[in-house]
């Protein structure tokens, strides 16, 4: 089932801030799809930054993504692109360091809101996925990318280097040699390689990479609304600090968790489904 509505809401908030439309969202089975619409390849620009940040803004936080009944979000491209990037005329543009900071800051909000989601964020990569792009891609949560796809960072290759976290969230996924390598050298690579990497979790045929998506949004966003914010949470944390302080934050959110539990006496059937097997514990939690 598709909800529409939320498209007028995007409309009338469109109209508001005076920004011309370059992205597509709707709600399909509680999950909110936002499409990047900047043809000819969905280059990011500073009106489509400011769009995208509006609808994080507006539509993705906890409390409001609860409202609309969200509980997962897909960031795909229209058409033939995810996004092939910066727009080089963007770049060429931003000659006043207040105006470079600005953009800055927005890249960093857009990257940082979506890392640290406490609801899961899933790339449908349909295509082409460049510099920013692929940042963009990064700070999700799981990346589903479609077959032959390209993927890199080619700023090296303008006398460039990324500038939206990038540098800092390639080496803690593929490792630092690995990151370094694709950094300095701006060579693209296929979503096979990707995929053996560990750049992205899966591939699919191009025609098939948001179905694909919307079964892992179904596998992931549908637990426990507090279990799942949690756990994002603590995952995020350890990244960003792993050691002591986030091994306590687990444990403070892993015991609450388990209060909860107790509370709602579910415990002992949950216990069923560890020591006899899932299926009759979940059996018992139906019951």
């Amino acid at each position: 089932m598709v909800d529409n509505s939320i498209r007028d809401q995007f409309a009338a908030l469109l109209q508001k801030s005076g920004l011309p439309r370059l992205a597509d969202i709707s709600i399909r089975e509680s999950i909110l799809e936002i499409a990047i619409n900047n043809p000819p390849h969905n280059y990011f620009t500073v009106e489509l930054l400011e769009q995208v940040l509006l609808v994080q803004k507006e539509f993705t936080q906890v409390g409001k993504a609860r409202t609309l009944g969200v509980r997962g979000i897909i960031i795909t491209g229209s058409g033939r692109s995810f996004s092939a990037g910066a727009s080089l005329d963007m770049l060429r543009c931003l000659t006043e360091k207040k105006e470079q900071e600005r953009v800055t800051r927005i890249m960093r909000e857009i990257m940082t809101m979506i890392e640290e989601s406490r609801i899961p964020v899933i790339a449908a990569i349909n295509g082409i996925c460049l510099g920013a792009g692929l940042e963009l891609a990064l700070a999700c949560h799981y990346r589903v990318c479609g077959e032959r796809v390209h993927l890199g960072f080619p700023e090296i290759n303008l006398d460039l280097m990324p500038g939206a976290t990038g540098t800092q969230t390639l080496p803690r996924l593929i490792g630092r040699s690995r990151a370094q390598y694709l950094l300095l050298s701006g060579k693209l690579i296929t979503a096979e390689d990707a995929l053996r990497i560990g750049l992205v979790d899966v591939v699919v045929s191009k025609s098939e990479v948001m179905n694909a998506a919307r079964g892992i949004a179904a596998d992931m966003c549908f637990k426990n609304e507090k279990a799942i914010t949690y756990l994002l949470k603590v995952v995020t944390a350890g990244l960003r600090e792993p050691g002591d302080k986030s091994q306590a934050l687990e444990s403070e959110l892993f015991w609450q968790l388990v209060r909860d539990k107790q509370a709602r006496g579910g415990l002992s059937s949950s216990q069923i489904g560890i020591n006899k097997g899932g299926g009759e514990g979940v059996n018992s939690e139906k019951d």
